[in-house]
């Protein structure tokens, strides 16, 4: 360990970047090359934060021991479950099912657009899987 600092933020996910930019003054404008934390640290905005720092890390997620369990590895509802097909670009599911996404955009101009879209998916897929 190289650093540590308090914070009056109710969770860890929101301190890692005012800790990193604490510890990178103390340590003469470096960092380590590789960031070790805990699943409190996990949150899309530190991930980003780490690979715009060039930051190796080491960041469980918060749902790793979720996602381990056989429970969820077996469940044909989740979209980590499902097997891309890279020559028709789709996705096999469930009992062979296909899903094919055409053309969805992704960029942050769109951010809220492409949330709607996928959220709208997410129940389309939801009704084929679970129908009536």
């Amino acid at each position: 360990m190289i650093g540590y600092s308090v914070h009056q933020h109710a969770g860890d996910t929101s301190c890692m970047k005012d800790h990193l930019g604490k510890m990178k003054k103390e340590l003469g404008g470096k960092l380590p090359a590789n960031i070790i934390a805990d699943a409190g640290y996990s949150s899309e905005k530190n991930y980003e934060y780490l690979e715009i720092e060039c930051l190796g890390n080491y960041v469980k997620h918060n749902t790793f021991h979720k996602e381990a369990s056989p429970k969820w590895k077996s469940d044909p509802t989740r979209v980590q479950n499902w097997q891309y097909n890279e020559e028709v670009d789709d996705y096999i599911y469930g009992n062979n099912r296909r899903f094919s996404v055409l053309n969805l955009l992704c960029t942050r101009k769109y951010q809220d657009i492409d949330f709607v879209i996928v959220g709208f998916l997410i129940f389309v897929i939801y009704l084929l899987v679970f129908p009536g």
